[in-house]
């Protein structure tokens, strides 16, 4: 399969490495031909041992800081070397659609989105999916509307997983390494994607959340307001702003040693 999975992780709980087992194993029975890529990014290697996924790689990204999510999935679009490239949560399940949006990507648009909702599931509803019971239903939400949008959330086309052409990432600049710690990164690569009027598919369907104890008390407010101001002024660009935004980001992008001390790099 002519696709690469990606996704950068960060140890904080048991249940985060629970969940990421549990999303690595669902790609393996999914799509076990795609290659698997994973990008740890903390102080020191934790995710040590091997994935269950027969063509995985994990490496090591030093990153002492706050979670850069946007850099992680940059280099390892950068390691890459196929036509398509999917990104993913490592807490995300999508029952049946990782085969579809590859194929859709690479022979109908170049964006593809596998589902138009995503249920957060309990803590009980999560453990059978870590048992493999990949078909878990979630009750629908009394006000009838989506998992997300119940709560007033719209889905952003790059939260969660999406596929998406190679060629067609790296001419928008990849993501915005501007963007640390909770929030904003999907929400700027949408607006650029949006915006490049790049034609996408979107697939109905179900996209299930595994749970973990939310750490929205341990967000650093002053670096998400931040992100907020970063991201308003993608919305704010102009055309010609948004070009030469992308043309400047691919040159720097996706670089593994840009949080090691000068004097420590190898």
């Amino acid at each position: 399969m002519n696709a690469t999975i990606l996704m950068t992780y960060r140890e904080s709980s048991p249940e985060r490495r629970k969940n990421l087992l549990t999303t690595v194993q669902w790609l393996a029975a999914e799509a076990p031909a795609a290659k698997l890529l994973v990008i740890e990014q903390d102080s020191y290697p934790r995710l040590t041992g091997t994935l269950p996924h027969p063509e995985h790689q994990v490496q090591f990204a030093y990153n002492p800081h706050g979670f850069n999510k946007a850099w992680g999935l940059n280099v390892v679009a950068c390691m890459a070397r196929t036509p398509v490239l999917v990104f993913t949560d490592a807490d995300l399940i999508v029952p049946g659609s990782l085969r579809s949006i590859i194929d859709a990507c690479a022979q109908q648009a170049p964006i593809a989105k596998p589902y138009d909702d995503v249920r957060d599931l309990t803590e009980a509803e999560s453990a059978r999916v870590h048992q493999g019971h990949y078909g878990v239903e979630p009750p629908s939400s009394p006000s009838g509307k989506p998992g997300r949008e119940a709560i007033g959330e719209q889905l952003p086309l790059c939260g969660g997983m999406f596929a998406i052409r190679s060629d067609a990432f790296f001419h928008i600049g990849g993501w915005d390494e501007r963007f640390v710690g909770w929030g904003g990164e999907d929400d700027a690569m949408s607006v650029k994607l949006q915006r490049a009027q790049m034609q996408v598919v979107v697939q109905a369907g179900t996209a299930l959340h595994l749970w973990h104890p939310r750490a929205t008390a341990h967000i650093d407010q002053a670096q998400y307001q931040r992100n907020v101001a970063v991201l308003q002024s993608i919305r704010q660009c102009s055309d010609a702003q948004l070009a030469r935004m992308a043309e400047v980001q691919r040159q720097v992008m996706g670089y593994s040693e840009k949080y090691r001390p000068r004097e420590s790099a190898q």
